[in-house]
């Protein structure tokens, strides 16, 4: 359960090609800054899978969406 000060962000791009070669070391780095939770933001079918895939590495601390924008 979420505390008051617990930080989620709900909108991360990480699907985005542009942030595959970094993206463990981002959400490590979020983590550390107090965020606790982030959902993957889905913008095509193939990114959100990405997503999907890369918040199961998560679970309860990484979510996805899925869409087609």
């Amino acid at each position: 359960m979420s505390k008051p000060h617990d930080i989620v962000d709900i909108g991360v791009n990480l699907a985005h090609r542009s942030f595959q070669a970094d993206r463990k070391q981002i959400v490590e780095r979020a983590f550390a800054a107090g965020v606790r939770t982030m959902v993957i933001t889905g913008t095509s079918v193939v990114g959100s899978q990405e997503g999907l895939r890369f918040a199961r590495e998560y679970p309860g601390q990484l979510f996805a969406t899925a869409g087609v924008h």
